[in-house]
């Protein structure tokens, strides 16, 4: 059975208003029920078929392989089949994702609640940085959301992308982006290492994860070397929903990204973190 579900319209209670400024595509936030008759606040997100036509399934992967890796992320997830008639707050022009049937396909998240660092913090440029600089020292599963967006080449862990639970500790959203960018096209890049680490950057101030700080690179190390053991646990998420969402050559090549990538970054990073063993 998948950490992700499948929702319907019947699931969806009422539209509480726009959240976030994407491009590429419109989320607000809405009273859902996972459960029959528990109803909770969760965020709805539709992506534009034109613009990102693979950020539906991004956000699938990711959040299946961050929580198979144990960090945190929101609750539950679903991929949720909307009506026309609930979609009525898409601005003119946007062109939804859709099923064979017509329904409108989003992904929906419960709500975590906490705050962005930047609200966090009362950000300007320099006091907030360092604030949260410090506060990353704290969390414990720092390196295993650098890793994590080292395998699949996510450069959009911005701080709008991270939702502060308590001090040192953080859940992650938003992973439109990974697997090189939300329209992605076969065959994806599998040896590409360079990459704009974004949390690295801010926990660490380069966005070169060749550049952690010593004291880091073995934690580093052990969670790119997890990243088997992790694809291992969430192959049954990716079995029921890749089909679903890609065709079937797209689906054969991501999963050989995630597979190939899962063994060969381990081995760059050895080599260049000079570790013989």
């Amino acid at each position: 059975m998948s950490v992700t579900q499948l929702l319907g319209p019947s699931s969806y209670l009422s539209y509480l208003g726009k959240a976030g400024d994407g491009c590429d595509a419109n989320t607000h936030k809405a009273r859902v029920e996972f459960e029959p008759g528990t109803p909770v606040d969760a965020y709805v997100k539709v992506y534009d078929e034109g613009d990102a036509p693979k950020g539906l399934v991004n956000e699938l992967i990711g959040y299946v392989l961050a929580k198979h890796a144990d960090i945190d992320v929101p609750v539950r997830s679903a991929i949720m089949l909307l009506s026309n008639a609930q979609m009525g707050y898409l601005p003119d022009g946007f062109r939804p994702m859709k099923d064979a049937s017509g329904s409108v396909v989003a992904w929906c998240v419960e709500d975590v609640g906490g705050n962005t660092p930047k609200q966090a913090f009362r950000w300007t440029e320099e006091q907030g940085l360092e604030a949260l600089r410090d506060d990353l020292k704290r969390w414990q599963k720092l390196v295993d959301v650098v890793a994590l967006d080292a395998w699949v080449l996510n450069e959009d862990r911005n701080l709008g992308n991270l939702v502060r639970m308590a001090p040192g500790k953080y859940a992650v959203i938003d992973h439109g982006r990974v697997c090189t960018g939300n329209a992605w096209a076969v065959p994806l890049d599998r040896a590409r290492v360079s990459h704009t680490n974004k949390l690295a950057l801010a926990a660490w101030d380069s966005h070169n994860v060749e550049q952690a700080p010593a004291k880091v690179r073995s934690g580093v190390l052990s969670a790119f070397e997890a990243h088997a053991t992790v694809l291992a646990k969430a192959d049954p998420d990716l079995l029921e929903w890749l089909p679903r969402l890609v065709e079937g050559l797209e689906e054969q090549d991501v999963k050989d990204f995630l597979q190939q990538r899962a063994t060969s970054v381990p081995k760059h990073y050895k080599t260049a973190f000079q570790v013989l063993l």
